[in-house]
């Protein structure tokens, strides 16, 4: 049991690692600028330097990811650009009310009562099959 849950959190993790990669190219290989597309076209240049800044958009792509990586093991998840406010805290209340979802669907899962069998145990099949039961036995009309 042990060695299946050590198994399926390494696959988690994989994943996840194989997820961002994805993300990550995806992100590079659309056309423009992502410092343009969030100031907009009349962006000076002064706030684009300082926006390729901020979000690290200056280094090589290994670097911008391994930043991105140290960032969010050290649970530091950014400065979301549409609130101004921490990403952190913006999740918190977004993990609350999924946990309290989490726990409800945990005790109704856990209340509920086990389906009951919807067939009848087969018979033993015998040794010697019955001449009735033959693919050769004559129909009966």
């Amino acid at each position: 049991m042990r060695r299946m849950l050590v198994e399926r959190a390494l696959f988690g993790v994989v994943t996840l690692f194989v997820v961002s990669l994805v993300v990550l190219l995806a992100t590079h290989a659309l056309p423009g600028d992502a410092a343009r597309a969030i100031l907009g076209r009349e962006a000076t240049p002064e706030r684009l330097a300082a926006l390729r800044e901020q979000l690290h958009l200056g280094g090589s792509l290994p670097s911008q990811y391994l930043h991105w990586l140290g960032s969010l093991l050290r649970l530091d998840l950014g400065t979301s650009l549409a609130a101004n406010q921490p990403v952190t805290t913006l999740m918190v209340p977004a993990l609350v009310n999924s946990s309290v979802l989490m726990l409800c669907a945990a005790v109704v899962a856990n209340t509920s009562p086990a389906p009951a069998p919807t067939s009848a145990p087969t018979p033993r099949p015998t040794s010697t099959p019955s001449p009735a039961n033959s693919p050769h036995a004559p129909v009966k009309p």
